[in-house]
């Protein structure tokens, strides 16, 4: 079953040690509150220019953290008519940050409107989906600095930048 691509965005990020990390200097809790804010302003600019669908693979970091904030800006503000769609390679998969989901609701699948199982048989992965069902990619990355690593954030980005796809890097100062 193919999603609907048009006005999809598919979030892709880094983990949440991977997020402090970035900061040693900083509370933890101050670099997450910052980064909640920065993903509320561009969620409400996503949304003011189209976009209703988001694709979650919902690791824990920023992809958890995106998450919750699409459902509170959906409770909160009158949203409604945002999907939150989490896309699983196991009914297991959800892992739990103790800074980013320690006041959150006790289990986050219960606030998505669809799951997505992947079929990890037919060697499906998580890229490939987000790739093949969204038209823009949001993702947490700082490639200046973490040069190198091959993540899956990264690879992500280059096969949507390499596609002509937008790309909106939230990009750490």
């Amino acid at each position: 079953m193919k999603s609907k691509k048009r006005a999809t965005v598919a979030l892709s990020g880094y983990s949440t040690e991977k997020i402090i990390s970035l900061y040693p200097s900083s509370d933890a809790q101050y670099v997450i509150t910052i980064l909640s804010k920065l993903i509320d302003r561009l969620l409400i600019e996503l949304y003011h220019t189209g976009y209703r669908r988001f694709l979650c693979g919902m690791h824990e970091g920023f992809e958890q953290l995106a998450a919750k904030r699409i459902i509170k800006m959906r409770k909160a503000n009158g949203y409604d008519d945002i999907e939150l769609i989490a896309v699983l390679t196991s009914p297991h998969k959800i892992v739990v940050s103790s800074i980013i989901t320690e006041s959150f609701y006790p289990n986050i699948l219960h606030q998505v409107d669809t799951i997505v199982y992947l079929n990890i048989q037919q060697k499906e992965t998580l890229n490939d989906y987000l790739f093949d069902h969204a038209d823009m990619l949001c993702c947490f990355q700082a490639d200046t600095i973490f040069k190198g690593e091959a993540g899956e954030t990264r690879t992500l980005s280059k096969r949507f930048r390499n596609a002509g796809r937008c790309v909106n890097d939230i990009v750490p100062m």
